[in-house]
């Protein structure tokens, strides 16, 4: 009897959880050109997501904790101004308030209602801008930021061509 009906909310709860998406970070190293207003670089900051006693969860499921994005503003003169945000997100999202609500309303395993969760909504936090300047010339044309490098190959016209890592 027990096993009809917990192996509907087990095999529900399983299908769910694999439904978190986990992406983020910079899609991979990439190269172009850019010019003022473009993003050249966009990183996802992300942190494994707390169970509801305080550890990390069993499935490595990861919650958003903030952003940093690098924008081209100018590039003249064969420098490029670049201008850096970073974006605190903040989150009381767990596995807890994640999951969604699985009630048995029969005998069957397909009789089951799923409700969506109820997790709390992240809050956008604190934004720190600041600005930086790079050129082509070599020892003045890279900069890591947050793991990944951006490396600007030249400028020419108020356009630049760079790649990131």
């Amino acid at each position: 009897m027990l096993k009809t009906i917990y192996a509907p909310l087990l095999i529900a709860t399983l299908a769910v959880s694999g439904c978190v998406d986990e992406g983020g970070g910079n899609s991979g190293p990439r190269s172009g050109s850019a010019m003022p207003g473009d993003m050249v670089l966009n990183v996802t900051h992300t942190e494994v997501m707390p169970n509801i006693l305080g550890g990390k969860d069993v499935f490595g499921r990861t919650r958003d904790t903030g952003k940093t994005m690098v924008i081209l503003d100018s590039a003249a003169n064969g420098k490029a101004v670049f201008r850096r945000q970073d974006v605190a997100i903040l989150s009381s999202k767990n596995t807890g308030n994640i999951s969604p609500t699985v009630i048995n309303t029969g005998k069957k395993a397909s009789d089951v209602i799923v409700l969506p969760s109820m997790a709390p909504k992240d809050e956008i936090g604190p934004m720190r801008e600041t600005s930086f300047t790079l050129t082509a010339a070599p020892g003045n044309n890279a900069i890591t930021i947050d793991g990944h490098t951006l490396t600007v190959l030249s400028v020419q016209n108020g356009i630049i061509n760079y790649s990131a890592n």
